[in-house]
């Protein structure tokens, strides 16, 4: 991962952008993952579609249904209990695990900074 910094005028760093390498074996199958999530973070709730290919579709309501099956601009990346998660307009990385006890369930971080994530498979 890389980083650019840039002085502020008031003297302080600002990060102008973040940049992350994923190469093509870190990208794995990991099926548990595949399917609608919803999101919850410090109150606020998204819904995200993790699809078979890699891609993910994030959205702020609820999908009329789980039989919907987008294919978004995103990405995700997982490795076993492991996933994730690249907004790349927005810049934002959060890293999921399951929970070992139930596996429709899963809690996060924000790579970038952020209050804990929880997620629920829909």
């Amino acid at each position: 991962m890389a980083r650019r910094l840039r002085r502020d005028t008031a003297g302080g760093d600002r990060q102008l952008y973040s940049l992350f390498h994923i190469g093509i074996d870190d990208v794995q199958a990991s099926p548990g993952w595949i399917g609608w999530w919803q999101i919850s973070q410090a109150g606020s709730v998204k819904f995200i579609y993790v699809a078979a290919g890699g891609h993910l579709t994030t959205r702020t309501t609820r999908p009329p249904s789980t039989a919907a099956k987008p294919s978004g601009q995103d990405y995700w990346f997982a490795e076993g209990d492991k996933m994730l998660t690249c907004i790349r307009l927005r810049g934002i990385v959060d890293e999921f695990t399951l929970d070992p006890q139930d596996p429709t369930s899963a809690t996060g971080v924000r790579v970038n900074g952020g209050p804990p994530l929880t997620a629920k498979k829909l």
